[in-house]
């Protein structure tokens, strides 16, 4: 539920402009915070995205700027420190999953 809340905030910030928003962020952070309860129980992480609700909700929708294609630019929430090192590090698999040279990408 709080994944739909979060979406209805963003379908309220886009509705004076019309203009389309990213959910890849929203979903990517809901399914590690599910994973992260199943694992080690609600704790820090478990507020990421009621954290991004209530920084949407606190913004008015003239306020928000627009990227070059068209869509909203919305700003992120604080994340919590473990929460931010479980996501660069599964960045950084997927930096090097995709590289052509991956031993020497691991090494910078």
């Amino acid at each position: 539920m709080e994944l739909i809340n979060l979406w209805q905030e963003k379908m309220r910030l886009s509705t004076s402009e019309r203009k389309p928003f990213s959910v890849k962020t929203d979903i990517t952070h809901s399914a590690l915070e599910a994973i992260w309860a199943a694992l080690f129980g609600t704790g820090e992480t478990a507020t990421i995205t009621t954290r991004q609700y209530d920084l949407l909700s606190s913004i008015k929708p003239e306020s928000i700027e627009v990227h070059p294609d068209g869509s909203l630019n919305l700003p992120e929430a604080t994340r919590a420190p473990t929460f931010d090192a479980i996501l660069r590090l599964t960045d950084l698999f997927e930096f090097i999953g995709k590289s052509p040279f991956p031993r020497i990408q691991g090494s910078k």
